[in-house]
């Protein structure tokens, strides 16, 4: 059952760097380090980003950018240990690589498995030609319809237009050309709207060239969008199978730290003043700690 849980990249080198090892099937919860300073990112334009089609590689679709269309796209990451590319002020630089998509979603929050995830992929070369990546992830919760004075509607439109016709969507192993609407896509509308994303983030041991970030507040997605994706690219019994046995995996953590950083981009004075409470968290942060462990999820016993 465990080659349920394994992808196929397709000959797609890096989506092959991304999936091995299996680094995204991580449950948060239990202690987290709260993060003040170090795991900021600033998102560089990617208003318009031009793709060329959606693949099909089973259990996830991929969306794959028009090369022949000029974009800008990139986010910066202050503070970037992890890079030999920084900048002189260690401001690392990430370019859009890919945007890919699953039902359910891989990443799980005291244990609660999401109806989708988007996965916004960026790159980084180092000096010796490989690549770091950093992956935004965003939640995705299936709803009946969306108010357009709501912050969500954008993305639950993008959505729609995306994937609202069942026979855009490729069969598995197929591709499918993306025309407009919506191209060129503004790729901020796959992550919450600024003041909204409060993300964890870790690196596995098990694939250390890949950075996630995962935000806390999901974004809306119509059911039927989801039902559409679902028939798709895991048709018949194999998307109750897959849920499943993503619900019962358990990820080792061992090694794995996760920091939980707020959105400070609304409420930078609160935050330096000591006034944010942390969403689902019982303690508040100090300006005078850089981290704190907090509790997601209570436990039984006490930590040794």
């Amino acid at each position: 059952m465990n080659d349920l849980l394994t992808f196929s990249s397709q000959g797609d080198d890096t989506l092959n760097k991304i999936f091995t090892g299996k680094p995204y099937l991580l449950n948060i919860e239990g202690s987290i380090n709260i993060c003040m300073t170090l795991c900021g990112q600033e998102i560089d334009g990617c208003t318009e980003v031009h793709f060329a089609n959606m693949k099909n590689i089973g259990k996830a679709l991929v969306l794959n950018i028009n090369s022949s269309k000029n974009y800008q796209c990139n986010i910066k990451l202050a503070f970037d240990s992890a890079s030999d590319s920084t900048n002189a002020n260690g401001i690392g630089n990430y370019k859009l690589e890919r945007v890919f998509i699953t039902t359910p979603s891989l990443h799980k929050v005291n244990n609660t498995v999401y109806d989708g995830e988007v996965f916004v992929l960026y790159s980084s070369v180092q000096k010796s030609g490989e690549k770091l990546f950093v992956c935004m992830c965003s939640f995705l919760q299936g709803v009946d319809t969306v108010q357009q004075q709501d912050w969500r509607y954008t993305s639950f439109k993008l959505f729609n237009e995306l994937f609202g016709d069942l026979t855009k969507i490729p069969l598995v192993n197929s591709t499918n050309p993306i025309n407009s609407p919506p191209n060129p896509v503004d790729v901020n509308h796959f992550l919450p709207r600024e003041g909204y994303r409060n993300f964890y983030e870790y690196t596995h041991p098990q694939n250390n060239k890949v950075n996630f970030r995962i935000f806390q507040t999901p974004l809306y997605v119509s059911k039927q969008v989801l039902t559409n994706i679902q028939t798709q690219i895991l048709p018949g019994v194999q998307y109750t199978n897959f849920r499943q046995m993503i619900q019962s995996y358990i990820n080792p953590s061992n090694g794995v730290f996760i920091f939980f950083s707020q959105d400070m981009t609304k409420n930078i004075d609160a935050a330096l003043n000591g006034q944010l409470m942390t969403p689902g968290c019982p303690i508040k942060e100090t300006p005078k700690k850089k981290k704190k462990m907090v509790l997601l999820k209570k436990k039984k016993k006490k930590r040794k």
